[in-house]
């Protein structure tokens, strides 16, 4: 069986935002850490994903057009009821700490006040990727 982090290494994670400069920064970031990252401008596109891989977790923004994070979200927990999900906001019309609650209360697993240190994001990334492998590793009762 891999180690925690040899998993954390071979996690796909999808990650949805539609500020480009920002999501091809993070990107980076997670492929330069060894993860598997597919990308998607918008919700629509991120549900597509769905049809052809299987994330290990979600990263996504909020605030989006055509289908924000929080539809995202709540698609997703639907779906992938097991696969964390973290919601990211810098705010907009919303306060981003509404936003953050509110994404918490509809499944977020954590949330993420932007701007924010990648360091810190990918921190985020691999405990919740070791969370969630050590809770599918624990017996079903």
């Amino acid at each position: 069986m891999d180690s925690p982090s040899e998993a954390k290494h071979m996690a796909m994670i999808l990650l949805v935002d539609d500020d480009e400069s920002l999501r091809r920064a993070i990107g980076k970031a997670l492929r330069n850490a060894g993860y598997e990252v597919h990308e998607a401008p918008t919700g629509r596109e991120a549900m597509q994903v769905l049809d052809s891989a299987e994330p290990d977790l979600v990263l996504t923004d909020i605030n989006m057009p055509e289908m924000d994070g929080i539809e995202v979200l709540i698609a997703f927990s639907r779906a992938r009821p097991l696969v964390p999900i973290v919601a990211m906001s810098g705010g907009g019309l919303l306060p981003k700490q509404l936003l953050l609650r509110n994404a918490e209360a509809l499944g977020a697993a954590i949330t993420i006040e932007k701007p924010f240190e990648l360091q810190y994001l990918l921190a985020t990334v691999g405990r919740m990727l070791e969370k969630a492998a050590a809770a599918s590793a624990q017996p079903k009762r």
